[in-house]
């Protein structure tokens, strides 16, 4: 199925795709910014009785919110590696097994979270049987 420019995996049934201009419908709540929850939501909606995963590229502080938010819902993440920001703190973290900053919404997403990496620079098919496994040990 093609999505833009974006094809979705064969095994795909809904995808969230957020693009670049999207990033001013964030509002600002108790001193951090996210998604508005209407976004965050709509994850646990597609997916309920589905199995599901949550892929992070990139990112920052939006991104942070959201992946504490999947980590809440235990649905497994997929770190692409390589990709940049926060990203590749995640990486850096779960490799050196550095100590946390005092930061408790990370400490909660290396600690509780289902992370898995994946390099940037790995194949699409590696990446299409690292999702599948995922979905498969949901059932």
């Amino acid at each position: 199925m093609e999505i833009g420019r974006w094809q979705s995996f064969p095994l795909s049934v809904h995808m969230q795709l957020t693009s670049p201009e999207n990033r001013g419908r964030v509002k600002h709540f108790h001193g951090r910014w996210c998604a508005p929850a209407h976004e965050l939501l709509l994850a646990n909606v597609l997916s309920e009785g589905c199995p599901s995963i949550a892929i992070l590229i990139n990112g920052g502080a939006i991104a942070k919110n959201e992946m504490l938010y999947n980590v809440r819902q235990r649905r497994p993440i997929i770190v692409i590696e390589g990709s940049g920001r926060f990203a590749d703190e995640i990486a850096r973290i779960l490799h050196e097994k550095s100590s946390l900053d005092s930061d408790p919404d990370l400490t909660e997403i290396i600690n509780q979270g289902k992370l898995y990496l994946f390099p940037i620079a790995g194949s699409t098919l590696e990446l299409e049987q690292l999702i599948q496994r995922l979905l498969d040990e949901q059932h």
